[in-house]
């Protein structure tokens, strides 16, 4: 098993593209995704798959079936001569590697292994154990159709009554919830009556068995978070943003990209792009995933990239947020990018020992405020230039060395909508006063001194 290391996350330009498609809220949950990935190699899970066979009572016969996806259209997985019905030619992802790994193992064995035994076959053989295989099973749907075929046979279903076939259901990761699908699909009843109850008759064998409520098992501490980054991109289909029926898984094998993992990862339409297109385990992956920690180090630590995680574990480190706790709740970045982050920023001479900035910090962070308040326009409210009074000293028109206030055209309509008068008119030129208004002399005082006020109208 492998996992993505914040080296790893912060050295490939591949993931750095994919992150940057997140909006700046719920990139820290993109990358704590990352983080809790589980790699598992073609070696891995090949080796993990002969370790259980190996492990087999050897006092039994066992036919090996590999679990696919067939097509709707079929009902049976037997012909009419009883053998398995041919499988395309095209690539079927974790079957292949099935089918390889199956084949070399039997070559080794004495007769208790078959590969894929004919109705013939299995007729010959008092008891029978059938293994079916598959790399993970997530909502169950797959393998219960799978099932539903095999029994489709009377002869198999005859001997299944009567518990002379047993199933055992081989696969590296599976969820509880799927065990009643797969049994619901199953024919038989588990009545306390029955003298071969169903579920005596079938039995699951996986690496990692999870509990799909339980979010944290696979996703950490950040779980939640994950799944609102998840659920922020509106551009995948709300069906696949959290994988195949909401299973949320966080195993990735080499040979095959299950669709049962978060659709980001994977999902691919003209508005996203996602790590996994066409959910083929790309090359430069297992480059990355395969690089010695001694060798990516030194490449971490000697280029010096404007990633946002980075930028925002600096800038906390400029507001005097030095605790770790604290700056992983700031950030919603796990410790442990935390932790590399900081060495990196201290190796690249961007801060001190005590986690302040130096001189080349506090530069580096001047210099990324000057390059986004350069790049940022507010384009939210547009107010047209001929509509901005007082951008130089404004005087009413006439004599004098004042600014013009009207438009040079002739037009009323110019300057402002249609009919409207400008603005820069009606704030700058005063109105002239009614006609109705007389202009009156100053009132003078009375003859004998009285000082009461003017002689009115009425007194004259």
């Amino acid at each position: 098993m492998k996992r993505l290391t914040p080296e790893m996350i912060e050295s490939s330009a591949e993931i750095q593209s994919w992150l940057k498609q997140f909006k700046a809220d719920h990139q820290a949950g993109a990358y704590n995704m990352l983080l809790n990935l589980i790699f598992v190699s073609r070696d891995e899970y090949s080796q993990w798959l002969i370790r259980q066979l190996n492990s087999l009572d050897s006092s039994n016969i066992y036919g090996i079936y590999s679990v696919c996806k067939t097509d709707d259209s079929i009902k049976s997985l037997w012909d009419a001569n009883g053998e398995i019905i041919d499988r395309p030619g095209e690539a079927m992802g974790s079957e292949d590697l099935v089918q390889s790994v199956v084949a070399n193992f039997i070559k080794n064995q004495s007769g208790q292994f078959f590969n894929h035994p004919s109705i013939f076959e299995i007729k010959k053989l008092k008891k029978f154990c059938a293994i079916f295989i598959d790399d993970s099973i997530g909502s169950g749907d797959r393998s219960a159709e799978y099932a539903i075929k095999f029994f489709s046979q009377k002869t198999i279903r005859s001997r299944w009554s009567f518990g002379n076939i047993r199933i055992k259901i081989l696969s590296y990761s599976r969820f509880q919830d799927s065990e009643c699908v797969i049994l619901n699909a199953i024919p038989g009843s588990n009545h306390h009556c029955r003298k071969h109850p169903k579920d005596s008759k079938i039995t699951f064998l996986s690496q990692y068995c999870f509990n799909s409520n339980n979010l944290a098992q696979r996703w950490g501490k950040y779980s939640e978070q994950i799944i609102n980054t998840c659920n922020s991109v509106k551009v995948i289909p709300n069906c696949r943003r959290k994988g195949y029926k909401g299973t949320m898984a966080s195993i990735v094998f080499y040979h095959s990209i299950p669709n049962n993992i978060p659709g980001p990862l994977w999902f691919e339409n003209e508005y996203w792009k996602p790590l996994f297109p066409r959910r083929v385990f790309p090359e430069w992956t297992t480059t990355l995933l395969e690089t010695s920690a001694d060798q990516l180090s030194f490449v971490y630590r000697k280029e010096l990239s404007l990633s946002p995680q980075l930028i925002q574990v600096l800038q906390c480190y400029k507001r005097g947020i030095r605790k770790k706790s604290s700056v992983v709740f700031v950030t919603g970045l796990d410790n442990a990018v935390i932790q590399s982050v900081t060495t990196r920023l201290y190796s690249a001479g961007l801060i001190t020992d005590k986690c302040s900035l130096s001189k080349a910090g506090q530069e580096f962070i001047r210099q990324q405020k000057e390059l986004n308040s350069s790049a940022i326009y507010d384009h939210s409210l547009y107010i047209p230039t001929k509509w901005c009074a007082g951008r130089a000293i404004v005087q009413p028109s006439g004599s004098g060395n004042g600014v013009q206030t009207e438009s040079n055209g002739s037009s009323l309509f110019e300057d402002g909508d249609i009919g409207q008068i400008s603005l820069e008119k009606t704030d700058a030129k005063a109105a002239l006063p009614p006609s109705s208004v007389s202009i009156s002399p100053p009132s003078s005082a009375r003859a004998d001194g009285d000082a009461s006020g003017t002689i009115g109208l009425k007194e004259k």
